[in-house]
């Protein structure tokens, strides 16, 4: 069960990534995604190569984070109407470090029933969390 109130007494010890984890907010582990109902919850997406895919069967504009490390990374996924094709998104190498582009393209656009697959190329884990 996921308490906030738990995690903001906490932040002040400098914990709260690990509590975040326990208590699900950046969704389930090693890329297979979470059970949040989120439309984007990826889980954390190994470093070095590992990658996350989701199909969007919505139009609409969803954005997403990423708060490993205690900084926060957005990005946007576009879904329209006719087909676009499937695309890739780079989690770019340094993307750890504070205020680097983290997402590449961002936005990304694609169409309905059209795949996005995050390659994490950062040597940190990271995670694709919709907002």
């Amino acid at each position: 069960m996921r308490s906030r109130s738990m995690i903001a007494p906490l932040m002040s010890l400098g914990i709260v990534m690990i509590v975040t984890m326990l208590l699900g907010g950046c969704g389930g582990g090693g890329g297979g995604g979470g059970s949040s109902g989120l439309e984007l919850d990826s889980g954390l997406i190994a470093s070095n190569g590992g990658t996350f895919a989701h199909t969007f069967m919505t139009v609409g504009t969803f954005n997403y984070h990423c708060t490993v490390l205690g900084h926060t990374m957005t990005g946007s996924v576009i879904v329209q109407g006719p087909s676009t094709g499937d695309k890739a998104v780079s989690i770019v190498a340094g993307a750890k470090t504070k205020g680097a582009a983290a997402f590449d393209p961002d936005p990304v656009t694609v169409g309905i029933g059209e795949k996005v697959t995050w390659a994490n190329n950062d040597s940190t884990e990271h995670t694709v969390t919709s907002e």
